[in-house]
């Protein structure tokens, strides 16, 4: 992994980019006034990539929903059934987004599955199913996704 950092536009702000091995940009971020911010902020991003965070912007919605799950919920302990209840949800969002990256799902795509879905189910099941996906967008927000 390697860092690049320059000076930009008229008010000399600095910016970093993050590359991987094959010079591939995985995150950058711009606006600092002082390149010592950049590095900073660049130094600290750069360890939760090699401690394996997730940055993949071609990651599909059913794998970064797996991931969220893998990290966030199976920890808790929480009993079997409520255990259950989610992975019957993730059913349900691999069977409709498939193979799509996270990033190509429009808003329109998304009620299209939230109406489909409240076909089907209860107002208190829509209204988890929306409650889990927001808190998987949340998790890759946290992840620079």
């Amino acid at each position: 992994m390697s860092v690049s950092f320059r000076k930009r536009g008229k008010k000399n702000l600095w910016d970093y980019r993050i590359f991987d091995k094959n010079k591939k940009v995985l995150a950058s971020n711009s606006g600092f006034k002082t390149k010592r911010e950049a590095e900073i902020e660049a130094l600290a991003l750069e360890l939760k990539l090699l401690n394996g965070a997730i940055i993949d912007k071609n990651i599909t919605f059913y794998a970064l929903w797996e991931k969220w799950l893998e990290l966030t919920i199976k920890p808790l302990g929480k009993a079997g059934t409520i255990f259950n209840k989610h992975l019957l949800r993730g059913k349900f969002i691999k069977d409709d987004f498939k193979d799509k990256p996270v990033l190509k799902i429009k808003a329109s795509e998304y009620q299209a599955f939230i109406n489909k879905y409240a076909e089907t189910n209860c107002r208190d099941n829509v209204s988890r199913m929306n409650a889990e996906i927001r808190n998987v967008i949340v998790f890759a927000k946290r992840d620079k996704l």
